[in-house]
């Protein structure tokens, strides 16, 4: 849904509207003008993310262990324990994971054939 502030020019606001809100961050008349103007000068420089509560440590050392990474990351996201960002750097290292050890399987059974071959 998009924010219902008319502007000057009498267009309505290009902006979404907050979850709970008809408005934008910027024309939500509940938020303090002193927030926003705080939001403003920081030009969409976002406090560091943080984790509420240290992460479990989880051993990976196969896909199967990636399944149990991906499925945590999930519910401690779900649950508010870690930021979107957090999770989304996760689930980014995960996949990248997975398609290394993917590579080097497929490298290994390359490698049998070829000796085959040979």
């Amino acid at each position: 849904m998009k924010c219902e502030f008319i502007k000057c020019d009498g267009n309505q606001c290009e902006a979404n509207a907050m979850a709970d809100s008809q408005y934008c961050y910027l024309h939500n008349p509940d938020i303090p003008e002193s927030e926003k103007k705080e939001a403003m000068s920081k030009g969409g420089k976002a406090g560091k993310s943080i984790v509420k509560a240290p992460l479990e440590d989880i051993k990976i050392a196969s896909p199967e262990d990636l399944l149990c990474l991906v499925g945590a990351t999930i519910n401690e996201l779900r649950a508010g324990v870690i930021d979107t960002k957090i999770a989304k750097a996760l689930i980014y290292g995960a996949t990248a994971y997975n398609k290394i050890y993917e590579t080097a399987l497929l490298e290994e059974r390359l490698n049998k054939i070829e000796k085959i071959i040979k």
